[in-house]
């Protein structure tokens, strides 16, 4: 039992190994400028070694997907701890969002990844990624709704899938535009973003 047990400890410091070692060439050059060979020489790994774990490099795209996934969840869990009033919460989400993507550009990256190119597949395990954060969202957008504080013609549902759409665009134009806009414009990200938070605000409330 103890041989079975360093074995699977070893498979899995391996398995976190390459993942790092993912990570560590993406930084540098960049979410598609990923593959097997670089991640082979990152690790020191025989590439047949490699792809017992991973067959490609979109296994591993999408494991940290499903990794960042799981970090943002946590980052909309704690968000949420101490406030009693769903559309406080889902207030705190939206700033939970853009805290993390603040935070964590590079996890952000690998969640958005996935809303904007339709070659990369979704699997199983990336749908269940994506099911628990829809679904801790649309519980509170459920409870905001039975408590008659959501606006009556908006569908659950439907406002959550927008809300996380509203999201990722808005955490995109940030990201690309944010220092056009403070040149040329006049007004910083987090006039932005305030701006943003009034408008969704006022969209959710009865």
């Amino acid at each position: 039992m103890a041989i079975e047990e360093r074995k699977l400890k070893e498979k899995l410091q391996r398995y976190n190994a390459i993942l790092d070692a993912a990570e560590k060439i993406m930084k540098a050059s960049g979410v598609y400028n990923l593959n097997m060979d670089l991640v082979a020489k990152e690790t020191e790994l025989a590439k047949g070694t490699l792809y017992l774990y991973f067959k490609s490099k979109e296994e591993i795209l999408a494991a940290l997907s499903i990794k960042s996934r799981n970090l943002l969840l946590t980052h909309f869990e704690k968000s949420t701890l101490n406030i009693d009033n769903p559309i406080e919460q889902l207030k705190a989400i939206a700033f939970a969002s853009f805290n993390f993507f603040k935070k964590y550009p590079f996890y952000f990256e690998l969640i958005a990844i996935y809303e904007v190119n339709n070659k990369l597949e979704e699997t199983a395990e990336i749908q269940k990624s994506i099911n628990k954060l829809i679904n801790f969202v649309n519980g509170i957008t459920i409870k905001a709704k039975e408590k008659g504080l959501l606006n009556i013609d908006l569908d659950p549902i439907q406002y959550t899938f927008c809300l996380w759409g509203m999201l990722i665009g808005m955490s995109q134009l940030v990201k690309v535009r944010g220092a056009v806009m403070e040149d040329y414009l006049g007004f910083t990200e987090k006039d932005i973003i305030n701006t943003f938070m009034i408008q969704l605000e006022m969209g959710m409330k009865k």
